[in-house]
């Protein structure tokens, strides 16, 4: 079990230091990244509605990166998205141009837990990023400019 992240702040440009994270959470495999676009608390809504019953994920989306796990013969590279965009995020995505790549498999499209991916362990680390962060991105209604990530490392 990880103990407390470290957090960081990037921009989609500037992803060398998430991506060397996760260059080491594959080799120890373990650890795992959560991020989320940077959005001002003055731009949240003061009454987001009752969260109790809602349908609907968080309104700030949480991207999350995991390694691939110890066991199996290749397991796969875990992304997930939990979001307030409402309905199944994949063919959302897909009308906005945001295609899931051919070899990565959906496990689930959920409308309040969100999406998880399995993508190849063998797929570049910086190619599934910055798919995670434009999905990310488009499931966002609310401004940012930059992102926040917590980085759990394996213990």
């Amino acid at each position: 079990m990880a103990s407390h992240p470290t957090v960081v702040e990037f921009d989609t440009n500037r992803r060398e230091e998430i991506l060397a994270a996760m260059k080491e959470m594959k080799a120890a495999q373990g650890g795992w990244v959560n991020m989320s676009p940077a959005v001002d608390v003055e731009d949240l809504p003061e009454h987001p509605g009752p969260k109790l019953w809602s349908a609907r994920g968080p309104l700030v989306p949480l991207c999350t990166w995991t390694p691939p796990a110890k066991k199996g013969t290749a397991p796969p590279v875990l992304i997930g998205i939990q979001h307030g965009a409402g309905g199944k995020a994949v063919p959302r995505l897909r009308d906005l141009g945001v295609l899931v790549p051919e070899k990565w498999r959906v496990q689930s499209d959920h409308t309040r837990r969100g999406i998880v991916i399995a993508a190849p362990p063998k797929e570049r680390d910086d190619d599934v990023l910055k798919w995670l962060l434009r999905a990310g991105g488009m499931l966002c209604d609310l401004p940012y400019k930059v992102w926040i990530a917590e980085v759990y490392a394996p213990t």
